[in-house]
């Protein structure tokens, strides 16, 4: 394609999107800034998915439709942002709906913070879909509005939409954007993006209208379990944040931290101690690890009557936002710090 380059390039993936890619496209032509490009890559669907894009690309040449046979989404992705020409990507998903002013709020909130990320907060839509699980992830969504709280939030969950997310072209290009494994690859993405140190953004307002389905990749995709959760994770903490004979404890060993543990041995990562406060685990030994009293190991940091060494690192892998808000607040009068020393990662 010839001219100008546009000031955003919209990547978005669909597969049998027939029945929601229209409404995802119209959504951004009703955008306030007009100067964009929508690649949608058609990955082998068997629907109608191309000729609902064909028939809005027709009157519109801002969409471009790119057909491919069916090689996943990580493919599919890649493909598109090899085609995108503005410095300022946008993920869109084909089943998502951008508010009008979304491309703009982001791209200035963009160029203000120098590059790197922004995103914005979610809201689902079609309510009768959304059960106690996702309600509690939305409402943890829409908590995180700053960047400082997306970077420690980091190793929890993914902590924005990625279908909300915008970021620089380079930036994207430079870590090879998607990566093909056995786990999230928008997860994957989003921890090398934090450990990039791009500054991170985020719009404080629902701009992304966020589908809730039945038989979305997160409800049906193994890449979506506990354990593939978890192999992410400790890909992420052993490469950017564990040195192979650097000192660090694990609080919780329930099923995510039993998972998180195992996953990063499989990296040559062990934890000298495990916090529980579970007195039946306190005392034991977890494949030679001693289990600790968490609570009186708290008592002995805030007395500063234990010594750690000061590279030490502490993961917390607990679940839910109320333990987390506990944990938080006992190591508040210590040299813990959040983000820095200690980390949420569940």
């Amino acid at each position: 394609m010839s001219g100008a380059a546009p000031r955003v390039s919209v990547l978005m993936a669909a597969r049998d999107a027939a029945a929601t890619i229209e409404a995802s496209l119209r959504s951004l032509q009703r955008q306030t800034l007009a100067d964009w490009e929508c690649l949608v890559v058609d990955d082998g669907s068997q629907d109608a998915t191309a000729l609902r894009v064909e028939r809005l690309a027709a009157s519109d040449p801002r969409i471009r439709l790119l057909r491919t046979p069916a090689q996943g989404v990580v493919a599919a992705r890649n493909t598109a942002a090899a085609q995108a020409r503005a410095d300022a990507v946008a993920i869109l998903d084909a089943d998502d709906l951008a508010h009008r002013e979304r491309l703009r709020l982001q791209l200035a909130q963009l160029e203000a913070q120098g590059g790197g990320v922004v995103s914005c907060l979610p809201r689902y839509f079609r309510r009768s879909e959304v059960g106690p699980g996702l309600a509690r992830y939305e409402a943890w969504l829409r908590r995180q509005t700053e960047g400082a709280a997306l970077l420690r939030a980091r190793f929890i969950e993914m902590p924005y939409a990625h279908s909300s997310l915008m970021l620089e072209r380079r930036l994207g290009a430079g870590l090879g954007w998607y990566r093909d494994h056995p786990w999230p690859e928008d997860f994957d993405l989003s921890l090398r993006l934090a450990a990039s140190g791009a500054p991170h953004g985020v719009i404080p307002r629902a701009l992304l209208a966020w589908r809730v389905r039945a038989d979305s990749l997160l409800r049906t995709d193994a890449r979506y379990s506990i354990s593939a959760f978890a192999q992410c994770r400790a890909e992420a903490l052993a490469r950017d944040l564990l040195q192979p004979e650097q000192p660090w404890m694990l609080w919780g060993h329930g099923e995510t931290g039993k998972a998180l543990r195992q996953a990063l041995a499989q990296r040559d990562r062990r934890p000298a101690a495990i916090l529980e406060v579970d007195p039946r685990k306190i005392g034991q030994r977890i494949e030679g690890i001693p289990v600790r009293d968490a609570l009186a190991w708290i008592e002995r940091q805030v007395l500063g009557s234990e010594a750690v060494p000061a590279d030490s690192r502490l993961l917390i892998s607990v679940a839910g936002a109320t333990a987390r808000r506990k944990i938080r607040a006992a190591l508040a009068p210590t040299a813990w710090v959040e983000g820095e020393s200690y980390f949420f990662a569940a």
